[in-house]
Parts: C-alpha cells; sequence; structure tokens
C-alpha cells in the first residue's frame, strides 16, 4: 500500500487528557507541539509543529544559545535549553536569534523532532530554487527546445503539488464549514 497524503503538516490533532492552555508545550515521545488555542480536557484541539515561537529558557551562566544553535525541551523545569542533557529532553527546533545568559527567553524555530533536518535540507532546496532566475529558464518550447526544464518530471511534480495543494483547500474547507456549524448550533453565529 502507497502513503496517502493528509495535509501540510504544520500542525496535528490533540485531544488532551487535562486541560491544555494556548502556548502549552506539549510532548508526545519526540514529538513536541505548541497549543495553539486553550484546549479542554478531551476536546479536540491543534499542536502547531512549525512556526517562530518565544519559549521560556533556562537562566543563567552557561544557558546562552547562539543564533542557529539546536533547543531541547526540557519538560520538567519547562524551559528551552541549548543541551539534550543525555537525551532527556527533547529536540524543538533551532533558535533563530541568539539569547545571552539572562535571557528569560528565546526564539526558536519550532520543527519538532527528527524534522529539523528535514527542514535544513529543504531550505538548501530553496536556496537553490531561489538563486535560479527566470533568465536561467528557456524562452518556451518542449522537449530538446527547452532544455532541463520541460520535462515530463516537472510536469509530475507540478501536478502532484497543485494536487496536494487542492486535497489542503477541500480539507481545510471541510473544516471551516464544521466549525461553523458548531458556532451555528451554539447559537453564537447566525445562519
Amino acid at each position: 500500500m502507497s502513503a496517502k497524503y493528509i495535509q501540510t503538516g504544520d500542525a496535528v490533532d490533540y485531544t488532551p487528557v487535562a486541560a491544555v492552555g494556548a502556548g502549552d508545550v506539549v510532548v508526545q515521545g519526540d514529538l513536541v507541539g505548541v497549543a495553539k488555542l486553550d484546549i479542554l480536557t478531551g476536546k479536540l484541539g491543534a499542536l502547531a509543529l512549525t512556526g517562530l515561537f518565544d519559549f521560556p529558557k533556562a537562566a543563567g551562566e552557561g544557558t546562552a544559545i547562539a543564533a542557529g544553535a539546536r533547543c531541547y525541551w526540557d519538560a520538567a523545569e519547562g524551559v528551552a535549553k541549548g543541551d539534550a542533557e543525555t537525551g532527556a529532553n527533547k529536540l524543538i527546533g533551532k533558535a533563530v536569534k541568539a539569547a545571552a545568559d539572562a535571557d528569560a527567553t528565546v526564539r526558536i524555530a519550532l520543527c519538532s523532532g527528527d524534522a529539523v533536518t528535514v527542514a535544513a535540507d529543504q531550505a538548501a532546496a530553496v536556496a537553490d530554487a531561489d538563486a535560479a532566475t527566470a533568465t536561467d529558464a528557456p524562452a518556451g518550447g518542449t522537449g530538446a527546445a527547452a532544455g532541463a526544464w520541460d520535462t515530463a518530471e516537472h510536469r509530475d511534480a507540478a501536478i502532484a503539488t497543485i494536487n496536494a495543494l487542492v486535497a489542503d483547500t477541500a480539507a481545510l474547507r471541510a473544516k471551516i464549514n464544521a466549525l461553523l456549524a458548531s458556532l451555528r448550533t451554539a447559537g453564537l453565529l447566525a445562519e
């Protein structure tokens, strides 16, 4: 059986066994997410797996975190740190701004678990794509006349991307409609 595309993966559904506040850090194995909104006990909510967040940081001598350094969540202390402490802390992303010893927070590009490596690979691919310009592409045509830009592989990739966007849009539309229906049922939104 082949894999089936579900969504972009910027967030995942989450139903807590105890209430979670907006901004709370939730650890599930090696997966670390941040609650986007308050989530009541037993109710469906969402955890962000990507994005820039200011995390509370351990303070004191030797706790500075350099920009670009990997950051780890210490669930016991409820702070981000610059080291894994023999694997007890979970990887949450990379610092996008340096944080000094005395700083109470550190800005982190959240990229849960091993996805940090994937994100770096994606960033390199984007940099390569950004380096290409419209003048690098041929003026038009197909096959050999168009060079490497017009290939079945590129067309298939473009079609797959469009299909993924269509699926994302349909899923988003369904979620919005369900949310609107819930608001109408609760009397918070007029017909």
